[in-house]
């Protein structure tokens, strides 16, 4: 090889004629390795026709050796060699290189500079909160080319972002490539199967055997073995930007099977827990980003990446202000901590032989110590800001001691017998707690001035002791000393209502309500009649309550099952009270 040189927007090098036995395909000259997973290796490689340098993946040779393997790996590579941004390592072409048969399958992507950003972290400690954002913006970027082609990525994690340090040391926008398309797929595809390449066929399975992804940055609907679209990506995109904030993954639970846990009922973590230098405006992004029904995140990679921007302006503006006191007239960036970072290998999630792998890995983050420390300080922070707010209002009320008062030199006159006067209650408002855990929120009320009344336990889809609403409510003005009534999430939710709905209908409303669904055909104990393609009975039935997370079986009416008129199914604009039955009999039958 010769001289490596950067020229139309590719990496380049001289290269010097070679036996046609040293090239993969008589096309690539491998060069070192760059990386490799449960599927595939990925090398750097020079192109000879071109002379451009890529990155060449290349599958395992035991899987290889299998025709039906091979298709699934090359079709990562057919669904996305037409996605092409700037943000993203876009695939150039894919073969079968055949040495005596060996029938090596791979693909070439454009060759993405720098480190991955979990190395980054590992061995530089977490980038700034202005890098972070800068990290998420170049990732969103390369996700609104891969879902305006209609696929989702389903695998964006800290080892699958590459990251390049710009002018001056700092990580931007234009330093972020996306890469390894091994978990793509169209929208409202499942993340199901026997093998890490998903979409492998076995003749000899009649069913999926788990759920495949990255454990620590997997979407709720993902982890439950349900459909996932473009939302699910900007779920692990929150994931990936809470790990650039504090070093560690958002669940960092000893098992797969608490961690999967988390991500499908525990509520979004808070970065500045971890790292008290993040701003609230980067706290609630990450906040709404990992949030469990997919319609309460970001809509969209656009909606996301306005948020972002907006978050960026408040940190320049703040930069701008802390510069002009600073006496060099410059502010800088806080200092990056080394962390250990986790490992966020893509794997098929089987409970029972997963333990090992991801264990380790998983568990390793801040010590506890600290984490307590600050979900303490936060509730007598917020004490401290109550205060503050009472001694200011009595310092400007009428007759306090303050600027106004009038100079005691003054001789005063005798003094006069002044009325009485009845002390006004200290008005307290009731905070913003929904969304707590309720441990945390009776102890902010408490140390706010408030009492506690009997809480109420209902059935939800939040998260179990995850606290609804309060009563009075949040933003109400009430005396201290007022009781507060928490109403608090059982961690059970009721079956709703699926009789008579097509199947999709059935699973988004299922799904929705905080379950996993099971679709079988056939006639139970309870079948309707509604029809074939309508759902005829749900195991457990209608306003059962059942724990978050558990599965419902919908029953399908069979094609030959006889047709009546079923009851319509509700819809959302219908689950109101029916309106009261009127007394006129119905007219008389012809």
């Amino acid at each position: 090889m010769g001289d490596v040189e950067y020229r139309g927007g590719q990496f380049r090098v001289a290269v010097l004629l070679m036996d046609a036995d040293d090239l993969i395909s008589q096309r690539f000259h491998l060069g070192g390795l760059l990386g490799s997973g449960a599927s595939a290796s990925v090398y750097s490689a020079t192109d000879v026709t071109t002379g451009a340098i890529v990155a060449l993946k290349i599958l395992h040779p035991k899987f290889s050796k299998t025709a039906a393997l091979r298709t699934a790996f090359l079709d990562e590579a057919q669904m996305t060699s037409g996605v092409r941004d700037p943000n993203l390592s876009a695939v150039l072409d894919f073969g079968i290189h055949d040495p005596e048969g060996q029938n090596l399958a791979w693909i070439a992507m454009e060759f993405a500079p720098g480190v991955s950003l979990a190395e980054f972290v590992e061995t530089q400690g977490v980038p700034s909160p202005t890098e972070a954002l800068q990290i998420v913006d170049g990732i969103l970027g390369a996700l609104s080319a891969i879902h305006e082609a209609g696929l989702v990525h389903r695998d964006i994690t800290p080892t699958n972002i590459m990251v390049e340090a710009g002018p001056g040391g700092m990580l931007t926008a234009a330093g972020v490539r996306v890469i390894d398309f091994g978990l793509v797929d169209t929208t409202g595809m499942t993340a199901t199967g026997w093998h890490v390449l998903r979409t492998a066929e076995d003749p000899t399975r009649s069913e999926a055997t788990g759920v495949i992804g990255s454990v620590n940055y997997i979407s709720p609907e993902q982890a439950r073995g349900n459909t996932v679209d473009a939302r699910g990506d900007l779920y692990q995109v929150g994931c990936v930007l809470y790990f650039a904030l504090t070093g560690e993954p958002p669940f960092p639970a000893m098992t797969p099977e608490e961690t999967l846990q988390a991500h499908a009922v525990l509520p979004p973590p808070v970065a500045s827990v971890i790292r008290p230098g993040v701003s609230q405006a980067i706290d609630r992004i990450v906040v709404r980003a990992m949030l469990k029904t997919p319609e309460s995140r970001f809509a969209t990679a656009a909606d996301f990446r306005s948020a972002i921007e907006t978050a960026q302006a408040a940190l320049s503006r703040t930069a701008e202000a802390h510069a002009e006191n600073e006496e060099a007239g410059v502010t800088r960036a806080l200092p990056r901590t080394t962390l250990a970072a986790a490992s966020d290998r893509t794997a098929v999630i089987d409970p029972a032989s997963a333990s090992d792998t991801y264990s380790g890995a998983a568990s390793r983050g801040r010590p506890r110590s600290l984490r307590s420390f600050w979900l303490v300080l936060v509730p007598l922070v917020l004490v401290a800001g109550v205060v503050v707010s009472v001694v200011a209002a009595n310092s400007a009320a009428p007759g306090a001691p303050g600027a106004n008062a009038v100079s005691s030199s003054v001789p005063s006159a005798s003094p006069t017998p002044s009325p009485s006067i009845t002390a006004l209650p200290v008005m307290l408002t009731v905070p913003e707690l929904t969304g707590s855990q309720v441990v945390a929120a009776r102890d902010v009320l408490t140390k706010l001035g408030f009492t506690l009344a009997d809480g109420i336990v209902e059935d939800s889809v939040l998260a179990a002791d995850t606290v609804t609403a309060l009563s009075p409510a949040a933003g109400e003005s009430v005396a201290k000393g007022s009781p507060i009534t928490l109403t608090i999430a059982s961690g059970s939710n009721k079956v709703p209502t699926v009789m008579g709905a097509t199947q999709a209908e059935a699973i988004r409303v299922l799904q929705a309500a905080g379950f996993t669904v099971v679709v079988t055909t056939g006639n139970s104990g309870r079948t309707q009649g509604t029809g074939p393609g309508l759902v005829s009975d749900s195991l457990p039935s209608a306003g059962t309550s059942l724990r978050l997370g558990a599965s419902v079986t919908v029953v399908m009416a069979p094609a030959g099952a006889p047709t009546s008129t079923p009851t319509p199914f509700p819809t959302p604009a219908s689950t109101t009270s029916p309106p009261p039955a009127t007394s006129t009999p119905p007219p008389p039958a012809p």
